[in-house]
């Protein structure tokens, strides 16, 4: 991870100390700009990353870092339903959660409002995706009560064994008939363990022990992964009448059409 928990582990004990006053600060207030793959929740229920909208193998367990967690903001240009416009984004303010949020009001005016958001790096631990770095950051309504009920889970922990603050999560969903848009998904993070800061393996050795690509044989003997639809239709809300766009469907409608091969590792 960028902040890699692993080589983080010899200076973790001071930072451990405000970890909990930390997500303390980031619940009740509801980025590194990185180039790391963002992870979402697709309108079908089913999780992808990246700009080619690679859909999560089932059953895989993800590392949570819980000194990645960031607060802020998001400013995506207000796309009309039944446009075909691609979203952008305008403006973002995010800092971590030992810091206070910005200030909402002293955010520059795009014209278009600025969206609650919360985001935290996540690891593959295991799988074809094993040692895929990827990004969570959401500004839905069930998102964002998604991470604080899983802040929530995970202070919980701290107060009961702060040896082990590292959520090892499986990447699940529900949804709830909504009056409007029908059948509508929102997030779930099924912690299955805690691992201390020393256990959990950087992206680094993740990766290296991922499994490797077997050399190609004749084309169109190549088995196929199933991908969600990489063109998504007009932007709707996700979660709630009052849900703001953003980058849960944002990144999905912005990337290239088509459906995506298994990525083979070298």
């Amino acid at each position: 991870m960028n902040t890699n928990i692993a080589t983080a582990a010899g200076g973790a004990v001071g930072a451990l100390k405000n970890l909990k006053a930390g997500l303390q600060n980031v619940r009740d207030n509801t980025k590194p700009k990185g180039g790391e793959p963002i992870l979402r929740l697709g309108r079908d229920g089913k999780w992808i990353f990246g700009a080619d909208n690679l859909e999560v193998e089932a059953g895989s367990t993800w590392a949570v870092n819980p000194l990645s967690l960031q607060h802020g903001f998001l400013c995506w240009k207000v796309i009309p339903e039944g446009s075909k416009d691609t979203p952008e984004l305008l403006g973002e303010e995010m800092v971590s959660m030992f810091s206070t949020k910005p200030d909402k009001a002293a955010l520059p005016d795009y014209g278009h409002p600025w969206a609650d958001c919360l985001s935290f790096n996540v690891l593959c631990l295991d799988g074809e995706d094993k040692g895929e770095q990827v990004l969570y950051k959401t500004t839905s309504t069930g998102g964002l009560r998604a991470t604080r009920e899983f802040i929530a889970v995970l202070m919980d922990q701290l107060d009961k064994d702060e040896s082990k603050p590292v959520p090892v999560i499986e990447l699940a969903s529900d949804h709830y008939p909504h009056k409007q848009y029908g059948k509508t998904y929102f997030p779930v993070f099924k912690v299955v363990k805690f691992v201390p800061m020393d256990e959990a393996p950087t992206d680094e050795q993740a990766e290296a022990d991922a499994p490797k690509e077997e050399p190609k044989q004749a084309a169109p003997q190549e088995t196929t992964r199933r991908r969600g639809a990489a063109t998504a239709p007009a932007p709707e809300p996700e979660v709630e009448d009052d849900a703001p766009f953003g980058p849960d469907t944002a990144q999905q409608k912005a990337a290239p059409a088509g459906e995506v091969r298994r990525r083979r590792r070298g």
